[in-house]
């Protein structure tokens, strides 16, 4: 077995010759224990890489037990359906999206992923869309569920709820890049736990969400924004908690945020990932509200956001392995109520 060392930007993980492994989640296991909420949290270049080698070694480990994982959002960008980690996903498009075999098709499926091997069967079963890693775990068909309906409604839940009522959860649920473009995301949140045991989060940081746009085509727009225009919350953790940060204009001409855009531009720390286990504890800045005054929100703005900022993903990104790991649970909010004026 060969071994070696691989950096990408600012990440340093092992590879062996059995293949990457699932920095830096490496050891997570979803019934280890019966802690509840973030497990640990790190700061990446935005590489899902290792979290679809943390989902293969899962089931590799638990080969008489089917690990099951849903994705959230998967159609925008199916990275956990093409790598062949997915059974299941929910998405207000989920209707447009197919899988590699048709249900009726089960013993087509057996075939070709039985003879991945041969030539005939790979010209006939499988192309640069639907790929063997894709569409076969080992030689076993992946047969991919869609459930359509609207994150952010409790009625577009329903058939996945139900689903979910007969069968039991599933194990793991992917939520990348779903939560920071929702109107509720601690409605979101709340639902994670009902439809799963564990679960991995990735969003833009707080860094990145600092960085101006590089170039504006509408000559109407006298002044770059910072981060994704089509955003609405920033993310953070804060003892041990994701904390939602309404993007507020404001954060667009406040100067106080140059200093950080200058760490946004460091693509190591594009994304913040973390995985967590029983429910995922969030809670938004203030408890949503934004007052009782000017000064005060740009202060509360500053302090979760700004360059003088020290919470847990500050911490982590001064780690030199740019991991946290979360050793004492946390109290999880039970309500998300907005503070009454």
């Amino acid at each position: 077995m060969w071994h070696r060392v691989i950096t990408v930007a600012a990440c340093t993980w092992s590879v062996t010759g059995d293949g990457l492994q699932d920095w830096p989640w490496t050891g997570f296991n979803i019934s280890a224990s019966s802690d509840r909420g973030i497990e640990r949290v790190a700061l990446t270049d935005g590489s899902k890489q290792p979290v679809v080698e943390l989902i293969r070694r899962l089931r590799q480990q638990s080969p008489d037990k089917r690990i099951t994982v849903l994705d959230i959002g998967a159609v925008g960008n199916p990275w956990s359906v093409h790598s062949g980690v997915a059974d299941a996903i929910f998405d207000l498009s989920a209707k447009d999206y197919s899988s590699c075999w048709p249900f009726q098709q089960v013993n087509v499926g057996q075939y070709c992923c039985r003879h991945i091997d041969h030539d005939v069967a790979v010209g006939q079963c499988f192309n640069d869309l639907y790929t063997p890693e894709r569409c076969c775990r080992g030689d076993t068909p992946v047969f991919l569920m869609t459930f359509q309906g609207d994150v952010n409604k409790l009625a577009g839940w329903s058939l996945l709820l139900k689903y979910v009522s007969m069968q039991g959860k599933f194990d793991f649920v992917i939520t990348s890049h779903v939560l920071e473009d929702v109107n509720n995301p601690a409605f979101v949140v709340g639902m994670l736990p009902q439809v799963a045991k564990a679960g991995f989060v990735a969003l833009p940081s707080k860094y990145f969400e600092m960085v101006r746009a590089e170039t504006i085509q509408d000559p109407d727009i006298i002044a770059t924004y910072r981060g994704a225009i089509h955003h609405r919350w920033i993310f953070t953790v804060r003892n041990g908690l994701l904390v939602a940060v309404p993007k507020l204009p404001v954060i667009d001409v406040d100067r106080t945020y140059d200093r950080v855009e200058s760490i946004g531009r460091n693509k190591s720390v594009k994304d913040l990932q973390l995985v967590w286990k029983g429910e995922l504890g969030m809670t938004i800045l203030n408890d949503g509200f934004m007052g009782p005054s000017i000064s005060e929100v740009v202060r509360m703005l500053r302090a979760s956001l700004g360059p003088e900022s020290h919470d847990d993903v500050d911490m982590v990104r001064s780690s030199p392995s740019r991991m946290k790991q979360f050793h004492h649970r946390q109290a999880m909010p039970s309500k998300f109520k907005p503070r009454q004026k």
